[in-house]
């Protein structure tokens, strides 16, 4: 968060990545690495819903978070919940990172089913397969109006992905092929 001049550093707590045992907490940390608060927000406290919180993406005031069953939105200053969009009812794998649009769109990745969903007043799925590669990373590339979609394993390409459309395009490849 630039605003603030801090990190948040999200922990799945004990158990299983997958788990919805509600445990997880995201740290407040420092540039210099120091932990400011170590469980600002927290699975379980002030009714928090948050299990093994993943890739997380700020649009305004608030930190949108990717966790196991979930989508969650918390206020980046306070750690108030906001907002959870609930991803429970349908197939997902790994929901893994999130990133958003010029306007301010939420989308994330669900690196264990190949798919990535538009977060807005609910899951809607908006790319499956289509040469994802077991999408991780996400960011918005506001230059070219695009999201870079990077992969965690079996792919080695990086692709654009223009909002709207079904198919990714190669940006380049790499030797490697878990990048975040």
């Amino acid at each position: 968060d630039p605003d603030q001049d801090v990190y948040f550093v999200g922990n799945w707590g004990t158990g299983s990545a997958s788990a919805t045992d509600n445990n997880g907490y995201i740290s407040r940390m420092k540039p210099d690495g120091q932990i400011e608060t170590l469980k600002f927000i927290a699975g379980g406290t002030n009714g928090v819903v948050l299990h093994a919180p993943r890739g997380m993406y700020i649009v305004g005031d608030t930190l949108w978070v990717a966790d196991a069953d979930a989508v969650r939105g918390f206020d980046r200053k306070t750690g108030a919940k906001l907002a959870s969009v609930d991803f429970s009812s349908i197939d997902r794998g790994f929901l893994n990172d999130v990133a958003a649009d010029a306007t301010g769109t939420i989308y994330v990745t669900d690196t264990g089913r190949n798919k990535l969903y538009k977060v807005q007043g609910g899951p809607t799925l908006v790319v499956a397969d289509s040469g994802l590669g077991a999408p991780n990373g996400i960011t918005w590339d506001a230059g070219n109006k695009r999201f870079i979609i990077v992969p965690f394993g079996g792919s080695h390409s990086l692709r654009a992905w223009v909002p709207g459309t079904t198919t990714l395009t190669d940006i380049t490849t790499s030797t490697g092929a878990k990048w975040d």
